[in-house]
């Protein structure tokens, strides 16, 4: 399987934060969601891998080639979008048509228009008064008309309600499997990564925490619940993180890990689980 985007030693500081030794790889036809609270570092990342800003080290390759180099032709074959609209407030759904198609080769406006259509935006409107989740449909429209291979999404589905976020997710799946495209976006609604993406990225303070596939996080993750004096007890070989909560100790762990006592299963964890684990919790051992 074809590497698509391949993210190595990348670090990026400023003042009061620092992103560092971020390393992946997103494979050919993959959408991966990335995840992490406020001001961990998603929009950053997300901003070097679109080449909006310069990584202080490290590589970021798309395609096979390294963006700072081959930027202008690279970004031909990238929709991408993210929570705030760019364009100008007094252009209409139209206008953005006339401008885009003058900026990327493969524009097609027939399926631009197709895309608004079934995305319920009106096109003869200025954008200053469209709601905030109508403007963020027309950025998907927009981003997706010109067939990229890639799409680099931040904050999808903010702004949009349960029903737009289903259908919205939907529309970009069904492109990604017909093209053959690969999907990294960022968001805080985990459920929607739950349902639509094939793995997930985890960021904490900057740092990278964990790549894992989401079917290996449904079915092969358990979290354990018992005292803690028993877990000062346990045997820790296996065990992943532990966050204590009053006198119980919550313990993750991969369901194939046979432990040598018999503890309570507490829950099956699902992506905020998982989060809250992570964060709050420790290294066992």
């Amino acid at each position: 399987m074809d590497t698509i985007l391949k993210v190595t030693n990348v670090g990026k500081s400023y003042r009061d934060f620092k992103l560092s030794d971020m390393n992946f790889e997103i494979k050919k036809g993959r959408i991966a969601g990335l995840i992490g609270e406020n001001g961990a570092g998603k929009t950053t990342l997300l901003s070097l891998i679109l080449d909006q800003r310069r990584p202080d080290t490290g590589n970021i390759h798309i395609f096979g080639k390294n963006i700072a180099n081959h930027g202008r032709e690279i970004k031909q074959k990238i929709g991408f979008y993210n929570d705030e609209c760019c364009f100008h407030p007094c252009f209409t759904g139209k206008d953005m048509d006339k401008i885009l198609r003058s900026i990327y080769k493969e524009r097609d406006s027939g399926l631009y228009r197709e895309y608004l259509s079934r995305l319920k935006v009106p096109a003869d409107r200025k954008i200053k008064d469209l709601s905030k989740g109508t403007k963020n449909k027309l950025m998907l429209a927009a981003s997706m008309a010109y067939r990229p291979s890639l799409l680099v999404f931040d904050e999808i589905t903010s702004g949009l309600d349960p029903i737009i976020r289903s259908s919205v997710l939907g529309m970009i799946k069904k492109y990604a499997e017909a093209s053959q495209a690969t999907v990294f976006f960022s968001t805080h609604i985990t459920t929607d990564l739950e349902n639509f993406a094939d793995e997930i990225l985890f960021i904490h303070g900057g740092k990278l925490v964990f790549q894992k596939e989401i079917k290996d996080l449904r079915e092969n993750y358990v979290i354990y619940k018992c005292h803690r004096d028993k877990y000062r007890g346990l045997s820790k070989k296996g065990l992943e993180r532990v966050l204590f909560s009053g006198e119980n100790a919550l313990i993750l762990t991969s369901k194939t890990e046979v432990l040598e006592e018999a503890l309570e299963v507490y829950k099956i964890p699902d992506m905020e689980d998982m989060m809250h684990m992570y964060v709050e919790g420790e290294r066992c051992g």
